[in-house]
C-alpha cells in the first residue's frame, strides 16, 4: 500500500514460524528443567508429530494441531517466508531485536542482517538487554519474566519514533 511509509519489526522472525515454535517449545522446557521429563518428552514428541501432519497432505484434526488451531492457518503460516516478504516490501524498514528474546532469538537476528545489512531502505538496530516484549530482563530469563511488571525500554521508544519522525 503505497500509503505506508514505513514498517517497524519488532522482536520479528526471521525464520519459519512450525520451526521456531519447536525451538522455542524445546527451549522453554530446558530453561524449566521439564525437557528430559516424561512430560517434556512426551510434549515435544506430541508437537514435532503435529507439525509433520501439517507439513503433510492429508487432513488434521484441530485438535491434533499447536494451539488447537486449524490446519489451514499452519499450513497459511507455513508458507511465509519473513525475508521474502520483506525483500518484497518498497518501503523503509527498521528492524529491532532485543539480545534477551527467548522467543525470536540471535539466529533470526543474524538472518535479517545476512539479508539487510547491505540494504540502505532497511535501518537495523539490536538492545542487548532487552526481552521479546522489548523490556529490560536477565539473560535466560524464562516466561516467568514476562509476568513482572515493567515498561518498554525508553530508548526502544525514542529510536521508533526518531525514525518514523525521519521519514518523509
Amino acid at each position: 500500500d503505497p500509503r505506508i511509509a514505513g514498517l517497524i519489526l519488532l522482536a520479528a522472525p526471521a525464520r519459519n514460524l512450525l520451526d521456531i515454535l519447536i525451538e522455542q517449545n524445546d527451549r522453554i522446557l530446558t530453561m524449566q528443567g521439564q525437557r528430559q521429563s516424561t512430560a517434556g518428552i512426551a510434549h515435544m514428541d506430541a508437537l514435532t508429530a503435529q507439525v509433520a501432519a501439517i507439513r503433510g497432505k492429508g487432513d488434521v484434526a484441530k485438535t491434533g494441531t499447536p494451539m488447537d488451531q486449524p490446519a489451514s492457518y499452519w499450513r497459511t503460516v507455513d508458507a511465509v517466508d519473513p525475508l521474502a516478504e520483506a525483500r518484497k516490501a518498497p518501503q523503509p524498514i527498521l528492524i529491532l531485536h532485543g539480545g534477551h528474546d527467548i522467543q525470536v532469538v540471535d539466529a533470526d537476528w543474524q538472518a535479517w542482517q545476512r539479508a539487510f545489512g547491505a540494504d540502505r531502505r532497511v535501518t537495523l538496530k539490536a538492545y542487548p538487554n532487552l526481552n521479546h516484549l522489548g523490556i529490560e530482563s536477565a539473560a535466560g530469563a524464562g516466561l516467568d519474566s514476562y509476568q513482572q511488571p515493567g515498561r518498554v525500554d525508553a530508548t526502544l521508544i525514542d529510536d521508533m519514533a526518531r525514525w518514523i519522525k525521519a521519514r518523509p
